[in-house]
């Protein structure tokens, strides 16, 4: 078994064909467990290439729903800006507050 890194991140998992290994006098135990552990390091890698690829999918997709969301949001605040109503607000020339404890002396 082989592992190859090609360009694009992705693990590519050669796999020699080996012939059946039925259990007899030729075939050791160790040949066995080794011909499993590679098999499971086989999944494995697979396995961590397809979260891989499902994490890569779900950033792309958060990606694309924040360009949408920024691209919606800056039309909306051109479109407010352009219809802002100029309204006049017109303030009192004097303001008089009374006040209880304020008592005018007379002389």
């Amino acid at each position: 078994m082989k592992l190859k890194q090609s360009s694009s991140n992705r693990v590519r998992i050669i796999v020699k064909k080996q012939r059946s290994m039925p259990l007899s006098p030729g075939t050791t135990t160790a040949d066995v467990i080794s011909t499993e552990s590679h098999l499971r390091q086989s999944r494995l890698i697979l396995e961590y290439q397809e979260l891989c690829d499902h994490y890569n999918a779900a950033v792309m997709q958060n990606q694309t729903r924040t360009f949408g969301i920024n691209r919606d949001v800056a039309i909306e605040i051109r479109n407010n800006v352009h219809n802002v109503e100029r309204e006049r607000v017109t303030l009192p020339k004097s303001i008089s507050v009374r006040s209880s404890g304020y008592v005018k002396k007379l002389t």
